[in-house]
């Protein structure tokens, strides 16, 4: 007779009997009925069930809560659950209650998907795992950016990293883009309007040497989209402000450029910026007062609910707090001169700092901004605005404006980008 093999007993019809493993093998092999015993099992049966029904109950009331005012004051959901997650996605509305709702399943999802972004205790896992990648791996584990950590935990996003060191454009590309500028300088300028473009930096192409080791060996010698496109400006004549050349000329003053958790420049980097592009529009003819501003370094990223020093490091989300120096740009408010600019302003992310250190130098009657030109509107003077695309008369909106600014990050500047956009319906409507 041959022996079962190990792991396997021999059943009826040539079947099988597999060994099964004990999850708990040291109360299998305790004496029946052992005191050890009794108590064990239940114990470790209730602290299961306990882990597995909190969050449910919890949860359940943590939901009730919301929305009846009974219950919160009695139980205050902040207490269960403080949401603070950076990059999350929000909740959508829940679909109405029907049948159609129901046999389709989308309450059903609805449900699904609210109780798994709001489930207490899910930010304490979220953050404690993020902690874990981050100590053992020196990894983010964030979804809203594809964060790299560079030296010294130097935070960087990905995309301005590639294309420093990687992405180079057509020559004949940017002498297009060189020559659209130049025809909406003309439009400007045959309007009587001040006009200027700004060239903001990126975080990579200020600090390379604080990206990770095997960046630098894949650096391509080629001109970069920035270099091709500033040259061209210079020879066409435009009027431009070079926001990467005025960052460089800060390195030296000790204080970071870039803050270590962010993507945006710092407000005293800025500054230097909006100073020289109020100076450029003052040559033009606008009767405006040079910008002044009182220079600081605060050693929390959170100094300000309007700063962007943390943008990358809150997407981390993780259990500790990170303190790096930051410098901070005062603006000084300019004594009125009488007569306050509508200024209109066309950019992506960079020119939020811009934008608001115009707004306190209290100079401006109306500051509307088209965020990447038709994504959002906001207007910095009096804080309104609405998310998506803003209805656009550009003889109403654009051509009747005291001065125009247009901002364009470097790492864009070969890419379909929005001033590129922005320009060709400018045409268009200056053609009708």
């Amino acid at each position: 007779m041959v022996p079962a093999p190990i792991g396997a007993l021999h059943g009826p019809f040539g079947g099988k009997f597999l060994q099964s493993i004990p999850i708990f093998p040291i109360l299998i092999m305790m004496p029946a009925k052992s005191k050890i015993q009794i108590v064990a099992e239940p114990t470790i049966l209730f602290l299961i069930c306990a882990l597995i029904l909190s969050p449910l109950a919890a949860t359940a009331i943590y939901m009730v809560a919301k929305v009846l005012p009974e219950v919160e004051r009695r139980i205050p959901s902040s207490w269960m659950q403080k949401v603070s997650l950076a990059g999350m996605e929000a909740i959508q509305a829940p679909p109405s209650l029907s049948f159609d709702s129901v046999m389709s399943a989308r309450l059903q999802s609805w449900v699904s998907e609210a109780f798994n972004k709001r489930f207490v205790g899910r930010e304490a896992l979220v953050r404690w795992t993020s902690e874990l990648y981050y100590r053992a791996f020196n990894v983010s584990t964030s979804k809203s950016a594809e964060l790299v950590l560079g030296k010294d935990d130097f935070l960087f996003e990905m995309m301005y990293l590639k294309e420093y060191f990687l992405e180079r454009p057509e020559k004949e590309d940017i002498l297009k883009f060189t020559r659209d500028i130049a025809k909406f300088q003309r439009i400007c300028e045959s309007r009587k309007i001040p006009f200027t473009l700004l060239l903001t930096p990126s975080k990579a192409s200020i600090m390379p040497g604080m990206a990770p080791e095997p960046w630098a060996s894949w650096y391509d010698d080629r001109p970069r989209s920035y270099e091709l496109l500033r040259d061209s400006l210079k020879r066409a004549g435009i009027h431009f402000v070079d926001g990467h050349e005025l960052t460089k000329a800060q390195i030296s003053d000790g204080v970071p450029t870039f803050a270590k958790g962010g993507t945006h420049w710092t407000t005293r980097t800025a500054f230097r910026s909006s100073q020289e592009v109020v100076n450029e529009l003052i040559r033009q003819g606008a009767e405006l007062k040079p910008l002044t501003a009182n220079l600081a370094i605060r050693m929390t990223p959170h100094w300000s609910k309007e700063s962007s020093d943390s943008d990358l490091f809150d997407l981390m989300n993780i259990v500790t707090e990170w303190t790096y120096p930051c410098g901070v740009a005062e603006i000084d408010q300019v004594e009125s001169t009488g007569k306050k600019l509508r200024v209109v302003l066309v950019g992506g992310s960079f020119t939020y700092m811009l934008g608001r250190q115009l707004r306190d130098s209290n100079q401006f009657s109306s500051l509307p901004f088209y965020f990447y030109y038709k994504v959002d509107f906001s207007e910095f003077v009096t804080g309104s605005g609405a998310p998506g695309p803003h209805p656009l008369d550009f003889e109403r909106d654009i051509f009747s404006a005291d001065c125009i600014i247009l901002e364009l990050n470097e790492q864009i500047i070969g890419k379909p980008n929005h001033i590129r956009a922005f320009l060709k319906d400018a045409f268009d409507s200056v053609a009708e």
